[in-house]
């Protein structure tokens, strides 16, 4: 699990961490940023940028800011893609949001944030995650850290219930605490919570 987990950092801090896959260009050799890489496995097909790659497992990085630890043993081939890897507009991220929580919630975005929310609530949870911002950078300024922007958006999704809440953490983690009101999940890059 804590092996997991350093993967998991890794890809967030790494453009490449390990050994590329054979015929994977980094990019700045070629000129261009990175291509992206097709990875078949047996779910299906993954498309992002390598973060790692060893004989035992692999880090895909989607442009959404998701990550996929894959086991070696369950890929089955992989692709050198013509598209250069480009993080996720936070337009597309809103769009794709939206279309996976329907209706009943609105999106908008402030700052680095994509903020999906039930509908008539999402304003006042921009107040929120804009002071959390504010104070976020406020900490690090004082101590002298210059932050630069996040590459990808963070999308944050304030479900109406807790039971949608917990339907939902479910699926990113095995184990959840009975006082979990909210999670940032890397596998996702998602922060959920409730209403």
């Amino acid at each position: 699990m804590k092996q997991r987990c350093v993967l998991w950092l890794m890809g967030h801090v790494c453009l490449l961490g390990g050994v590329a896959p054979k015929g994977w260009a980094q990019g700045p050799a070629e000129g261009g940023p990175p291509r992206m890489l097709q990875v078949d496995v047996p779910a299906g097909h993954l498309v992002g940028l390598p973060v790692h790659w060893s004989r035992l497992d692999a880090v895909v990085l989607e442009p959404t800011g998701q990550l996929h630890v894959i086991d070696q043993r369950e890929v089955r081939g992989h692709r050198l893609l013509p598209d250069a890897f480009a993080p996720q507009t936070q337009a597309d991220a809103r769009q794709l949001l939206q279309a996976e929580l329907g209706p009943r919630y609105e999106t908008l975005v402030c700052g680095p944030y994509v903020i999906a929310a039930p509908l008539g609530h999402a304003e006042r949870w921009r107040e929120r995650f804009q002071a959390l911002l504010a104070g976020y950078l406020r900490y690090f300024e004082v101590r002298g850290w210059q932050l630069r922007r996040p590459d990808f958006p963070l999308c944050v999704i304030v479900f109406a219930t807790r039971q949608e809440f917990l339907a939902y953490a479910s699926t990113q983690v095995s184990h959840l605490p009975s006082s979990l009101v909210g999670s940032y999940f890397p596998r996702s890059n998602r922060c959920v919570l409730y209403h």
